[in-house]
C-alpha cells in the first residue's frame, strides 16, 4: 500500500512543476488542433491500438524548463524547437476540451481522480487500480501540458505523465516531429524524468 502511495505521490510530483505555455510566437495552444500530437502521445504511453476508454487530466500539466543536458540528450534537430520553448510564455490554465483527444477520452478534473485513490478499499496496492479500472474502464490515466510547437510548426514539445499501476508509469518531456503540415505527428523522443 505504502509503495503505490509513494509511486502515485511521484507521478503526481512529475505532474505540478511549472505554468502551461504557448507556441513560440506567444499564442495560446488551440486545443483541436493539437489532437494529432496527444494521439500520437497516447498511441505510445498505451502501446498500440487506443482502448476504447482513455482517461487524461482535465487540466493541462505545467511544463519544467528543460535543462541543457536534456537538450543535448533530445540531440539534433532540437535547436528552433528549444528556441520555441524558451521563448513560451505561461498562461492562465484552461481545461483542455474533449475535441483534443481521441474519441473514448474522458477529462477527469485532477481532485477527482485524487480522491478515487483515497477513497479506495485498503489492502493490496493493486485493488486501489482495480477500484480506479472499475470506475472508469480504463487501466491507466494520462496527463499532458499544452504542446510547444516549433514556428514552421513541424516539431512539438510536452511534459506528459503515465499512471498505470502501484510501480508502473512515468512523467518525462516528449519531442514529436511531422514531415509537413499534412503529415501525422510521431514521437521523435521521450526523455523519463520520473519513473516508478
Amino acid at each position: 500500500m505504502r509503495a503505490a502511495l509513494v509511486s502515485l505521490g511521484f507521478i503526481w510530483l512529475g505532474m505540478a512543476a511549472a505554468g502551461p505555455t504557448t507556441t513560440a510566437s506567444g499564442r495560446p495552444a488551440q486545443d483541436s488542433a493539437d489532437r494529432g500530437i496527444y494521439e500520437a502521445m497516447l498511441i505510445v504511453l498505451l502501446r498500440g491500438d487506443l482502448p476504447s476508454v482513455v482517461v487524461v487530466q482535465a487540466v493541462p500539466l505545467p511544463l519544467p524548463a528543460p535543462s541543457a543536458a536534456d537538450w543535448r540528450w533530445l540531440g539534433a534537430g532540437t535547436d528552433a524547437l528549444q528556441i520555441a520553448v524558451e521563448h513560451s510564455r505561461p498562461l492562465a490554465v484552461e481545461p483542455f476540451v474533449v475535441e483534443a483527444f481521441p474519441p473514448g477520452t474522458q477529462l477527469v478534473p485532477r481532485e477527482e481522480i485524487e480522491e478515487q485513490f483515497r477513497s479506495a478499499p485498503r489492502g493490496r496496492p493493486e485493488d486501489i487500480w482495480t477500484a480506479f479500472s472499475a470506475r472508469y474502464k480504463a487501466q491507466s490515466f494520462q496527463g499532458f501540458s499544452r504542446p510547444v510547437k516549433s514556428e514552421n510548426g513541424l516539431d512539438a514539445f510536452l511534459w506528459y505523465s503515465h499512471s498505470c499501476g502501484s510501480l508502473c508509469g512515468e512523467s518525462g518531456y516528449a519531442w514529436l516531429h511531422r514531415a509537413s503540415s499534412d503529415v501525422a505527428w510521431a514521437v521523435s523522443k521521450r526523455l523519463p524524468k520520473v519513473v516508478s
